[in-house]
């Protein structure tokens, strides 16, 4: 018989708070519930109680079976106040609609275009680095801004980076896991500015390039000309996308670039064998989508790396839904998380042809 999922006791909770407070994140809290719970488990929140589901099979349900079931929005959390209408916090037809318009700009024929632009923006932020310890996810940051923005909005960054990085980070920490949830309504001193002076940056870019259109008549070639070029979308429309993208879209490529240098640099072998690889492929040539296909050893590796970030997916069951394997009613709640599968073991990263 169908059952719901299970509360942790309050000895857990108290296990749980000590993990959180020594680790200093919410994955502590959750990984000592899943070591007591098993792979689905609700957790006592005050004004809700999200159920989280652990594994592939989770992964599947949420994601794939019962995606359309699901909602994705959740109108109180800090990410929809601040992106508002942007691809990643939109449903239903409004979303599949939105996904069509931009996903042109990401195919595959537009990424030797691309090639160019990564390889030069690579560079111009490695050449700062010398022998001296360096705060790789911050560096990957500042890579992959410069990226974003010159491919999908054609605009150099670099100008308005050193202006506009502290602004980045206080919005990144706004829709991370925090106080916020716990305590819905708590403040956040400094987001409203922070998100001023993006705002002001993008809707310049947006005015610029309807300009730019206006004057040449030219056909768009990148994201931001493909949502301009659109009748439909207003100006707030295109800056939700555009900030969906500035402030979403990096942070996935940064947090799986740092994780596979990091595990690379735990596994010296791998690291040597991904270091070779690439000599031998591309030598001193620059690379192409050709060439960058021979690179299999590195691509397993850092497929490998993304398998291995502790991510979660939020979603909303409007009404309860069944997950049969598990033979567990999951009850309408405000959020249901799923977190991804466990890390592998420490060997596997240096045999990528096991995935």
């Amino acid at each position: 018989m169908p059952t719901f999922p299970p509360f942790p006791d309050s000895q857990m909770g108290w296990s749980a708070l000590r993990a959180m407070i020594r680790q200093h994140s919410p994955l502590a809290a959750l990984e000592v519930f899943h070591h007591e719970l098993g792979d689905v488990f609700r957790v006592n929140l005050p004004g809700f109680n999200p159920t989280v589901l652990v594994g592939p099979e989770a992964n599947r349900f949420v994601l794939v079976t019962q995606r359309d079931e699901l909602r994705w929005r959740a109108e109180h959390d800090p990410i929809t106040r601040l992106l508002r209408d942007g691809l990643l916090v939109i449903d239903g037809e409004w979303h599949d609609t939105m996904r069509a318009l931009m996903t042109p700009a990401f195919h595959r024929r537009m990424l030797a275009g691309y090639i160019e632009v990564m390889t030069c923006c690579t560079d111009q932020i490695s050449a700062g680095w010398d022998d001296s310890p360096r705060d790789m996810l911050a560096e990957f940051r500042r890579m992959t801004l410069l990226i974003l923005v010159n491919t999908m909005f054609g605009i150099d960054f670099s100008p308005e980076m050193g202006r506009l990085w502290p602004a980045v980070l206080r919005l990144l920490r706004y829709i991370s896991p925090g106080g916020w949830l716990i305590w819905r309504d708590m403040p956040r001193p400094g987001y409203a500015r922070a998100r001023r002076e993006v705002d002001r940056y993008l809707y310049g870019l947006i005015e610029a390039r309807r300009e730019a259109l206006r004057r040449n008549q030219s056909e768009p070639n990148d994201l931001l000309g493909v949502l301009i070029a659109t009748p439909t979308l207003s100006d707030d429309l295109i800056r939700d996308q555009m900030l969906t993208m500035l402030i979403a879209g990096h942070d996935t490529s940064t947090a799986l670039l740092a994780w596979a240098l990091y595990l690379l640099g735990r596994h010296p072998a791998a690291l040597a064998q991904a270091r070779a690889e690439v000599e031998t492929v591309l030598g001193d040539s620059l690379p192409t989508l050709e060439s960058m296909a021979e690179l299999r050893y590195l691509e397993g590796s850092s497929t490998k790396a993304c398998a291995c970030i502790p991510r979660c997916t939020s979603a909303r069951a409007p009404l309860p839904l069944t997950w049969n394997l598990a033979a567990t009613v999951f009850p309408p709640e405000p959020a249901c998380s799923i977190a991804l599968p466990d890390p592998p073991p420490a060997g596997i990263l240096a045999q990528p042809h096991l995935l």
